[in-house]
């Protein structure tokens, strides 16, 4: 990696070719293939409003009411 960062300074496209090498190597020597993304499923009331979901936090408590 080193090797490749000093070469994009002096040579962009061989830098290229060695960080696809560097990407191959990382990608074969890799533990698991993430198959795929599990789905989570809420079951809400029709009292629950402004029921919001992110990504990265999950359930918004604090966008949610009760009616």
């Amino acid at each position: 990696m080193n090797h490749a960062l000093q070469l994009g300074e002096t040579n962009p496209a061989a830098a290229n070719l060695v960080w696809s090498q560097v990407d191959r190597k990382a990608t074969d020597l890799s533990p698991i293939i993430t198959l795929f993304n599990p789905k989570l499923v809420d079951f809400v009331s029709e009292r629950l409003h402004g029921c919001q979901y992110n990504p990265q936090a999950g359930f918004l408590w604090d966008e949610a009411w009760i009616r």
